[in-house]
């Protein structure tokens, strides 16, 4: 599943700088070219490392990508 820059911005807007301080501490990855992943960054590799499970079931990858998308959408409206 691939995030939009319009639906991420939006998402990272929504965190306040003291959130934003905590989150790069504890769980914002870095990139190779070291720069750091914003939180709709980490919530799209959240959703798709939790999505990608449902292969071992058997399902395809419409099915992984729509568990992909609604768990990035639960996680982006902070329902978690």
């Amino acid at each position: 599943m691939r995030v939009s820059q319009e639906e991420k911005q939006q998402v990272n807007s929504t965190f306040s700088e003291n959130s934003l301080k905590m989150m790069r501490k504890r769980y914002l990855m870095l990139r190779d070219d070291q720069t750091q992943e914003t939180p709709a960054d980490m919530f799209e590799r959240v959703a798709n490392a939790l999505a990608v499970g449902e292969k071992s079931y058997g399902k395809n990858e419409e099915f992984v990508e729509q568990v992909a998308k609604d768990f990035f959408t639960i996680m982006a409206s902070k329902e978690y």
